[in-house]
Order: structure tokens, then C-alpha cells, then sequence
């Protein structure tokens, strides 16, 4: 007989790592950076726990500290996490969801989760299934549990939505967006504006990161020239270049001197200078593409 499927994922805010892993995609973060391996885990019961190994990449033990959480189909239990992540030895929280009941693709368009774990005894955990044809967010059907002084108490009403985001974002007037704010995990400041961005970034990037159908060539235009602007600034040091696209009449120059002209479509331009494509669908005029190290 075939056990659930298990999925885990652990946050380790004072290294700054944190990861989710299942059968067949592992993604890790370290700060800002990320990496994507296309192995899951080997995933064991140890105990009343799990243990989770990939190799090259990490050992974890995960042990439940509060009751497990039933959401439709997946149980999800809030997790202490000791172990090591690459050289580093971790010991924070995470989560561990087994799924009992696969997902019905044919009646479905998404499926997610969201944990948050704030400490042993605190913590939100929900899984989202949204319906063949639902326009969004609010017709979704959501399956939640509250962990609140150690105690689980299910949500019988709960909605993962955007608009309450939204509805706080045109409420702030305009001067409050240059107040500094940072990261738990980076120490510079910049201004609270840059929080929309950083957070689109992230939303879209990763989502192309994933390798599930999702690409570069499916991000909004004005996202992917926002993209190639923002990495502009980043290396403004170089490589000398000048990327043209050929869907969009634009051109954008990096580095203090001359460099070759790097043509393809906006999309391909966006996914090579971030370090996530080997450039292909690009055209150099030297013949050569410049060596780009992954961006964040």
C-alpha cells in the first residue's frame, strides 16, 4: 500500500535559509538568493517525526510540536527542524504536509498552500483549491487551521486573497513610501516603495523557477522591461553591452565602455541576464554572449 505524498519546507530566519521540498522539486533559499534542484528529498518516519534527506543539499529531522492540522485531503503538522542545509546546521521551525487525497486536476485551475509559523506555539497553515474557470482569489475553496497559544482550532470561515493588500497599498500617502525599511535577513535599508517591486519580482521569478509550464515568455511586458531595468542598476559595473530587443523598441546599455550588441526577444533577454537561461534565442554581434553570473 502507497503512503501520502509528503512535502516538507523549513525557516531558518537567523541563517537566513529556508526551503520547500517535495517528489521531484526541491527549492532553496539563502537570503536572496535561490536555487532550484529538479530531486526531491527522501522522506522516512523517524519516530512520532520525519527525516528528509537530499544528497548535497540537506538532512533534516523534523518533529511535530502541536497537534496535526486536517485540510481537506493533506494533513499538516508544524514541525521543530534540526539538521543541516548544505554546511550550515539549522535548528528552526518548519512544516510537513501529507497528502492523502491527490489533487482532481480535471475540476481544478491551482492548488497552494501558505504557512506561516511564527513560534512553537503560533502559527497559520492553509491550502487553497481554486475551481475549473474561477476568475480568482475570492472564489477559491480554503481549508485552514489556526495554532494560537498551542492550541488548533480549524477557520471555518477563511479567504486568501490580494485585495486587502491592495486596499492597504492605496491607502498609504505618498511620503510614507520613502521610509526605510529592510529585510529580516539584510541589514541595508531602502525605501518602502522598492517593497512592491521586490515583491513582484519574487511572485513572478520564482513562479518561471519552478519549471511547471510557467516561463519567461508568459510575464506581463511591463514586468519584463521593469526586470531588465532593475538589473541594469545592478550591474551597472558590467559586463559591457547593449541588450536590443526585437518585440518591443527598446535598448538598454550595460557597463562603463563598448560591448556587443545582444539581440532576442525581451523575454529571453530578461530570463539569460538574471542567470536563469543559457541565452538561448539570442543573437550576439561578436558571436559571443558575455559571461553573466545569476542575478540574486
Amino acid at each position: 500500500m502507497t503512503g501520502p505524498a509528503v512535502s516538507i519546507a523549513f525557516f531558518d530566519l537567523e541563517r537566513g535559509l529556508h526551503g520547500t521540498a517535495r517528489n521531484g522539486a526541491t527549492l532553496l533559499f539563502e537570503d536572496a538568493q535561490s536555487t532550484v534542484l529538479p530531486e526531491g528529498p527522501r522522506v522516512e518516519r523517524s519516530g512520532a517525526g520525519w527525516l528528509a534527506e537530499l544528497d548535497g543539499a540537506f538532512s533534516l529531522e523534523l518533529q511535530p510540536v502541536a497537534a496535526e492540522a486536517a485540510l481537506g485531503g493533506v494533513t499538516a503538522h508544524v514541525c521543530e527542524v534540526t539538521g543541516t542545509v548544505g554546511t550550515a546546521k539549522v535548528r528552526c521551525l518548519g512544516t510537513v504536509g501529507e497528502t492523502h487525497t491527490p489533487p482532481e486536476w480535471d475540476v481544478l485551475d491551482a492548488l497552494r498552500s501558505i504557512s506561516a509559523v511564527f513560534d512553537r506555539e503560533h502559527a497559520f497553515l492553509a491550502v487553497a483549491r481554486r475551481p475549473r474557470g474561477a476568475p480568482g482569489h475570492g472564489q477559491e475553496e480554503v481549508a485552514a487551521w489556526l495554532l494560537h497559544g498551542g492550541t488548533p482550532t480549524s477557520v471555518e470561515d477563511a479567504r486568501i486573497s490580494t485585495e486587502g493588500f491592495e486596499e492597504e497599498v492605496a491607502k498609504m500617502p505618498d511620503e510614507a513610501w520613502d521610509f526605510p525599511v529592510r529585510t529580516l535577513s539584510n541589514k541595508h535599508r531602502f525605501p518602502a516603495r522598492d517593497v512592491l517591486r521586490a515583491r513582484r519580482t519574487e511572485v513572478e521569478v520564482h513562479h518561471a523557477d519552478l519549471g511547471n509550464g510557467y516561463t519567461a515568455a508568459d510575464w506581463p511586458r511591463d514586468f519584463t522591461e521593469m526586470l531588465i531595468g532593475r538589473v541594469q542598476d545592478d550591474r551597472a559595473d558590467g559586463p559591457s553591452m547593449v541588450l536590443s530587443s526585437i518585440d518591443t523598441p527598446r535598448l538598454w546599455k550595460f557597463g562603463p565602455g563598448r560591448g556587443p550588441e545582444i539581440i532576442g526577444t525581451t523575454a529571453d533577454l530578461a530570463w539569460w541576464l538574471i542567470g536563469r537561461g543559457d541565452g538561448s534565442g539570442l543573437v550576439s554581434s561578436a558571436g559571443v554572449r558575455p559571461e553573466l553570473t545569476k542575478w540574486r
